[in-house]
């Protein structure tokens, strides 16, 4: 295959122009910064989402003792405790 003018025109008229790669490199900049902010925001909500896991445990435990103690009373005053 013999490489041509026409061969190379072609091949020249696909490439990309500055202002393409311009505007391209625009968007990707505009992508990653959403990207960074996006990261951000799942970063406070997964901590938040620990943070509210954690309380709830203490309040599981807070409530355990509470219904051990209702208990113990209602044994000492012999009362019948009824779910």
């Amino acid at each position: 295959m013999e490489l041509t003018k026409e061969h190379f025109d072609q091949a020249i008229k696909n490439l990309a122009t500055n202002e393409q790669i311009t505007e391209l490199t625009t968007k990707i900049e505009a992508v990653q910064e959403t990207l960074a902010t996006h990261g951000g925001l799942l970063d406070a909500v997964a901590k938040n989402t620990q943070d509210w896991n954690t309380e709830l445990v203490a309040v599981r435990a807070r409530l355990d003792r509470h219904d051990q103690w209702f208990k113990q009373v209602s044994e000492k005053l012999n009362l019948k405790l009824t779910d």
